[in-house]
């Protein structure tokens, strides 16, 4: 059955304050922005003045058609179609949306997981979701802020009030700018041995750095790591920091023989599928 985006969106209503987010941003007339729900066209209409070309991607039929009628522009390609179905390009673009919010989770993992993913976003959401994707300095890392990382900056740039959208949201709203690093801070390997490093890691039984990583580094190893890394033994492995983590990895990558590594390789896939049958589950109990 066909989603009502509709149905789980707020829209933005003051275009004095949409004109200040979309100047604010680093947006120009070169860039090729892809905007996710467009819903009203209050942002798309904004977008078109600063960008080189929008494309805007509406689920929602009726919405589709209201933004058809009534933002006209060589600049506009509407979309009337499942953002998860979209293929992204393969050159350059850049993200501003306020996305449906009931869709966070599916939409970044689309979008930062992609073979080319953007240069920039800019994204509408709720406040506990940029807690779980920035991590540090905002909150403790999570596996999501961790996976990112090393491939974008990300900052919280605008607090909304509840009466900037229409509907009133009951949650606390934010734009977020995640920014693509001129350099990836992951060197000599890929991001899935990466995301399988960390996989392994959350998914392993205990708390601490002894607990967690007894299966991938020896005795020697992990007294070596200790040091190399500045790390309390003792200390939970969701307070050790990202350049920790960074190097923990670097280490692993020099110091772990080819048998090792292979236990670990595959653990970012097998942790999807065990939460995508968790996620079947828990959707099971609710439709009873």
């Amino acid at each position: 059955m066909e989603r009502e985006i509709k149905d789980s969106q707020n829209f933005l209503h003051d275009k004095k304050l949409v004109y200040n987010l979309v100047t604010n941003s680093n947006i120009n007339n070169n860039d090729i922005v892809y905007e996710i729900g467009p819903g009203k066209g209050i942002i798309t209409n904004q977008l078109l003045s600063v960008s080189k070309r929008v494309i805007a991607i509406e689920l929602d039929n009726s919405l589709y058609q209201s933004v058809n009628q009534t933002l006209i522009s060589e600049k506009l390609t509407l979309v009337n179609q499942d953002f998860m179905t979209v293929k992204l390009p393969d050159g350059n673009y850049k993200v501003f949306s306020n996305i449906p919010f009931n869709m966070t989770g599916e939409i970044l993992t689309k979008l930062l997981t992609a073979a080319n993913p953007p240069q920039d976003m800019y994204i509408i959401m709720q406040y506990e979701a940029m807690l779980k994707y920035a991590g540090t300095p905002y909150y403790k890392n999570s596996l999501k802020s961790l996976m990112f990382k090393p491939l974008y900056d990300i900052k919280l740039v605008y607090e909304f009030q509840p009466s900037d959208f229409k509907p009133k949201p009951n949650v606390f709203i934010v734009l977020v700018h995640f920014h693509k690093k001129e350099y990836c801070d992951i060197k000599k390997a890929t991001m899935i041995e990466y995301w399988d490093f960390l996989s392994f890691i959350y998914t392993a039984p205990g708390l601490n750095f002894k607990q967690k990583t007894k299966k991938i580094f020896s005795y020697e190893q992990q007294k070596r790591l200790k040091k190399i890394i500045n790390l309390d033994e003792e200390l939970n492995f969701s307070d050790w920091t990202y350049l920790q983590w960074i190097k923990m990895f670097d280490t692993y990558k020099q110091l772990v023989c080819q048998d090792k590594k292979k236990l670990i390789e595959g653990s970012y896939q097998k942790l999807l599928i065990k939460q995508s049958k968790l996620e079947k589950i828990h959707r099971n109990k609710n439709s009873r």
